[in-house]
């Protein structure tokens, strides 16, 4: 079982968007316009499939689900590029979406909490412009957007008379920003200040409540002639701000959960390269999805 508070089990990094490199140079038409669409099938966790049973609290239980079956995802996509400037626009529609779903559990007012499949359809839309302009020793890569969603659930709620109550995650998007700086001086020295910032709003079943708020810092020391040795000081949730606090109407009763998590740390490190000169592509392995199953 993934051992990830429940509620923030179903929080995508689709958030944690960073653009890198381009579509190479063109004076005639400088500005390049691209339009894909994509299929994908993702395959639940395997701690997802585990119908043990583990003790939250007094209330909440939680257990995985072995009935659970892929997402089919269609995406299409709209991405335009100049200069430094991208601009990116995103539709999804997820079938078979999974989320994390709570169902009273018992007589003695516990509620068992596992992923489920959900039969409507689970559509979300990206938009987001990404700035990566340098001045001088200032580099700069930004990258502003908006994650609005449309999603919709029959819940059964013993209240209503048909059983059913509609439950909507739709009319409040999460808005965020990414605003990293790179100060590359004399002598070896860069030194880094970024941040991700996030607004309350709908991931999928759940409503974050809170501003997220990740400020991090760095110092690097590049040494020797060929920049083989570097030295690195950096920390991260400078202002202790990283965490959520998500919220969710499961029809028959709602649950809010706050999590004080301890994401504030301090990083040394030293890295020396041998053969800096060589580099051979070793690809990435067949495997790599069945790993982050894991």
């Amino acid at each position: 079982m993934n051992q990830t508070p429940f509620l923030l089990s179903v929080l995508k990094s689709s958030v944690y968007v960073f653009y890198a490199g381009g579509y190479g140079q063109n004076t005639q038409n400088p500005v390049q316009v691209m339009l894909n669409y994509s299929t994908k099938t993702s395959r639940p966790h395997y701690g997802n499939l585990s119908s043990a049973i583990r003790y939250n609290s007094r209330y909440i239980w939680q257990s995985g689900n072995s009935q659970l079956q892929p997402e089919m995802s269609h995406n299409i996509g709209l991405t335009a590029v100049w200069k430094w400037v991208t601009f990116m626009v995103n539709y999804t529609r997820t079938d078979d979406a999974i989320v994390t779903w709570s169902s009273p559990y018992g007589d003695e007012g516990v509620v068992l909490v596992k992923p489920r499949n959900i039969e409507t359809p689970f559509r979300m839309m990206s938009a987001y412009i990404n700035l990566t302009p340098t001045v001088g020793p200032w580099n700069m890569n930004y990258t502003m957007g908006v994650l609005p969603q449309w999603f919709t659930i029959n819940a059964p709620d013993p209240r209503e008379e048909s059983g059913v109550r509609v439950t909507t995650f739709n009319n409040k998007p999460i808005f965020f920003a990414q605003l990293f700086n790179t100060f590359t001086v004399k002598g070896g020295w860069q030194f880094e200040l970024g941040g991700v910032v996030m607004s309350p709003g709908y991931s999928r079943n759940l409503y974050m409540t809170n501003w997220f708020v990740d400020l991090s810092a760095a110092v690097q020391k590049t040494l020797l002639r060929d920049g083989s040795l570097v030295l690195r000081l950096e920390g991260a949730d400078l202002t202790r701000n990283a965490f959520f606090s998500p919220y969710s109407d499961f029809g028959s009763h709602t649950i809010m959960q706050t999590n004080l998590l301890d994401m504030q740390k301090v990083k040394l490190s030293v890295r020396y390269s041998f053969n800096t000169a060589q580099s051979k592509y070793r690809g990435t392995g067949a495997g790599s999805d069945s790993r982050a199953r894991m």
